[in-house]
């Protein structure tokens, strides 16, 4: 399915920043800094601030060298850009990769199937999203870097430090190669993303923990920023399905990618791009799925090619599209939530991109295709095959179309009741919608859909659509029999989180939820309510049990922790000398939040217990 904020050469994505405006990120992509003279001609930044960043990128070089543990191989140029010159550099970019067939053809998908209405223009709002969000980015193509003007020059440091890696990667695998080869699979092409972002990601926060200060005001700028203001605007007016792949580049790809290279991050990229890469969407939803010694590959599905030629005389049809989970739980969001595809600010607090209800629907993908049929050009036919790991997750899967379509439709939706498939396996519903006749089939673990077609030819092309064959690769040992959840058997559990005792060491206290090591004391809970009420609940109360510490939000850190983003937030207390930290990580709809103290003269031995146990937090996939 298509997905129009991930076009080949700029990648943007986000990780959690502005935490008390609307846990909007910033965004940054694969780009490089360009020369004085490839800038736009409008009116540039002050050229001091602009020579002051070419300083601070050839700075930041030595610590993206040493982080990532590559040589570079040649400089790569750098340039400051005003939000006006980047504005002009995305629409020629555009431009140039813009390829008016595979254009229409996403868009007659998108419309056909409800996710856009005629007045919407997806380029559009994409550029918008874009225009607004890129706070940097290294453009793979023409090997150069930029900064996006609006933050101070040290605030923009882990942005720099950010491009800097995919300027480095860039060196040695070929970005742009790379992307251009699975452009035509979406599914792909999105775990290529992600994987790509998600190292620059890690390195970034990499860089932040041993740069504590800059993180700090990188933050606070951001916070601070109009811009971001502007962008959840146009985040809450614009469909989900266009920008949320592009903003799980930087959530989803640093999760994985944390847990894939542990505590040897240059090793385990080296590994990654040597070949062991995620190949799907469901792998970074779930990354146990990669991560773990069984994994969970999709199955092939070979794409019967005679569709349109069963369908009659003035039928085509479009290039099937591989459709990934994420796709699949968007698309069911968009007709199960209250929103229509639209996030809200409470959505985007706790981190749920789409409705529960679509994303359990979606849990247990194991492959899908999807073809659009057009009826002298006008796309009216849709042809879906797809495959789950269980019969109760296909039987979901079933369930959750229907639903779909009765939304879309409304009134102009009829169906008889489900009945027994006709080999005396599976079921079947038949309808009819505005488009002409349809028919979902659950057979197995196996779903599929026809829906627009004439009544007179329907049943050639449903059994055209039948010769869909499945293949399962022989790599794939994941089952659902042996996924066993980690949570069940964690020392905590708070619905879908746990955390398992890191060492012997570790004792439960007498408080609930408690636990200590020497003199460190980790205290555990989670909060239905999305980040920031948690985090201004658990600030109020930390300055009411601390009345003579200094408690600044504005001392708020980004953060991620078991490959999940979160925030944190520092303070000692004069009264008792105890330092503490609150950390609050987003995970599922809630906040899990950690409050973690011990004595001023002993924190430095605690806060590397500390980290042992953030790295124990344990996530139901």
């Amino acid at each position: 399915m298509p997905a129009f904020g991930s076009r080949r050469r700029l990648i943007a994505g986000a990780g959690v920043v502005a935490v008390l405006c609307l846990a909007v990120p910033a965004l940054s992509g694969p780009g490089g800094v360009a020369s004085a003279g490839d800038a736009p001609a409008s009116t540039g930044p002050d050229e001091a601030t602009r020579a002051e960043v070419v300083r601070v990128v050839e700075e930041l070089r030595v610590e993206a060298a040493k982080i990532r543990g590559l040589a570079w191989k040649h400089d790569v140029p750098a340039d400051l850009l005003t939000r006006d010159q980047l504005k002009k550099q995305l629409e020629e970019m555009i431009k140039e990769d813009f390829k008016p067939d595979e254009y229409e053809r996403d868009l007659k998908i998108l419309r056909r199937l409800g996710l856009l209405t005629a007045e919407e223009d997806p380029l559009e709002m994409t550029k918008r999203f874009l225009e607004q969000g890129v706070a940097g980015f290294y453009n793979p193509k023409t090997k150069r870097l930029y900064i996006i003007d609006g933050l101070s020059v040290d605030a923009q440091r882990p942005t720099m430090l950010h491009e800097l890696i995919h300027a480095l990667e860039d060196q040695y695998i070929d970005l742009e190669a790379r992307q251009k080869a699975v452009e035509k699979d979406s599914d792909l092409l999105f775990a290529m993303k992600c994987t790509i972002e998600g190292s620059a990601e890690h390195a970034r926060k990499l860089y932040e923990k041993a740069h504590p200060d800059v993180a700090k005001r990188a933050l606070a700028e951001q916070a601070k920023g109009q811009n971001m203001v502007e962008l959840g605007k146009t985040l809450r007016e614009t469909p989900a399905i266009l920008f949320v792949p592009t903003l799980l580049n930087y959530q989803m790809g640093p999760a994985l990618v944390g847990r894939y290279v542990g505590r040897d991050y240059p090793g385990g990229m080296d590994r990654i791009y040597a070949g062991d890469w995620p190949t799907t969407a469901e792998q970074f939803v779930h990354p146990g799925r990669f991560v773990n010694k069984d994994r969970d590959l999709p199955r092939g599905i070979a794409w019967p090619e005679t569709l349109a030629e069963a369908a009659g005389a003035g039928w085509k049809g479009l290039e099937a599209q591989s459709t990934g989970e994420l796709d699949f739980a968007l698309w069911m969001s968009h007709w199960s939530g209250k929103n229509r595809g639209r996030l809200t600010i409470e959505s985007m607090g706790s981190g749920r991109m789409w409705d529960k209800a679509a994303g359990l629907a979606a849990e247990g993908w194991d492959g899908m295709k999807v073809q659009i049929l057009t009826k002298d050009g006008a796309p009216t036919g849709v042809a879906l095959a797809s495959a789950w790991d269980t019969r109760e997750d296909a039987k979901e899967a079933g369930d959750a179309l229907e639903a779909a379509l009765r939304a879309q439709f409304e009134s102009l939706f009829t169906a008889n009741p489900w009945r027994d498939g006709s080999d005396g396996t599976g079921r079947v519903l038949d309808f009819t919608g505005p488009y002409g006749t349809g028919r979902i089939l659950v057979r197995n673990d196996v779903v599929l859909l026809l829906d627009g077609f004439p009544k007179e030819t329907f049943d050639a092309v449903w059994a055209r659509l039948e010769t869909t064959k499945f293949t399962r690769d022989p790599k794939d040992t994941w089952t659902a029999a042996n996924n066993i959840d980690p949570v069940t058997q964690a020392t905590w559990k708070s619905g879908a989180v746990g955390w398992q005792l890191p060492d012997e060491m570790w004792v439960a206290d007498e408080k609930p939820d408690s636990f200590s090591k020497g003199d460190l004391t980790v205290r555990l809970a989670t909060e239905k309510m999305a980040l920031q009420a948690v985090v201004l609940k658990y600030y109020v109360d930390a300055k009411t049990n601390s009345p003579q510490a200094q408690i600044e939000l504005t001392a708020i850190t980004e953060v991620s922790v078991s490959g999940k983003e979160g925030a944190r937030l520092d303070y000692e207390d004069p009264a008792t000398g105890a330092s503490h930290t609150l950390i609050f990580v987003i995970s599922e709809g809630v906040t899990v939040v950690v409050r973690a103290n011990a004595p001023k003269a002993a924190w430095g031995g605690a806060s590397k217990d500390l980290d042992a146990a953030l790295d124990a937090l344990i996530w139901k996939e």
